[in-house]
């Protein structure tokens, strides 16, 4: 008798064990794959801010004196034309650009004057404003309205350049695919109305498209 309670308690703890065995792997392979899930999601957590994504609609533009500025759409873009000259006509963005949005200009033509520019916008004003930010044509380089100019060695826009423009972080920066080179410059904090594309021109037949650039254009912002 004494053997067999020995052995039986042996037995249903042997049992018992088993059956605990038996019920946990569920619960185990459910935590397991969250788990794995938790763990795999950190992998692609941090990619999209950096990511290269290119907006999927190309980017739209508004003349702020539509007398002065033909807006068309074309070639997958915006193409924008300056009808007036010996003033500062003014196009900007529809739409805020979020964090990590970019946009690609072509410059078609220079008019007469010899100045245009290529930036982002937090207010709508006819020309470089006090919370404008960009590169213009003789050594002008904005900064928050300011002028620095030549600032890291900038100089002018040439018929036939291109560039693509990246907000991110805290900065806007522009690769330039002709001096095959990135500027930079700081950036406040946006406003309730976010910072918008912004162009600026100063001639009859200036002439800028803005398109989507591609994920391989805006890896070249940095």
């Amino acid at each position: 008798m004494a053997a067999e309670n020995d052995t039986k308690p042996e037995a249903k703890a042997d049992s018992g064990l088993k059956e605990e065995e038996a019920a946990e792997p569920p619960p185990l392979k459910k935590a397991k794959s969250a788990t794995a899930e938790t763990e795999e999601e950190p992998a692609p957590a941090p990619a999209p801010p950096d990511a290269p994504a290119a907006p999927a609609q190309p980017p739209k533009m508004v003349a702020m004196q539509p007398e002065n500025i033909d807006v068309e759409d074309a070639a997958g873009g915006t193409r924008l034309t300056c009808k007036s000259g010996r003033v500062h006509s003014v196009a900007i963005g529809t739409d805020p650009l979020a964090d990590g949005a970019a946009f690609k200009i072509d410059i078609e033509t220079i008019g007469e004057n010899g100045w245009v520019f290529a930036g982002v916008t937090a207010e709508e004003a006819p020309g470089p404003d006090a919370m404008s930010f960009g590169w213009a044509t003789g050594f002008e380089v904005y900064v928050d309205g300011a002028i620095k100019a030549n600032r890291d060695g900038w100089v002018q826009w040439k018929e036939g350049d291109k560039a693509v423009l990246r907000l991110r972080g805290g900065e806007l920066g522009m690769y330039h695919l002709r001096l095959k080179k990135t500027f930079v410059l700081p950036m406040p904090a946006a406003g309730e109305g976010g910072f918008r594309s912004h162009l600026s021109f100063f001639s009859p037949g200036d002439r800028v498209l803005v398109t989507v650039p591609t994920a391989e254009e805006i890896a070249l912002v940095g």
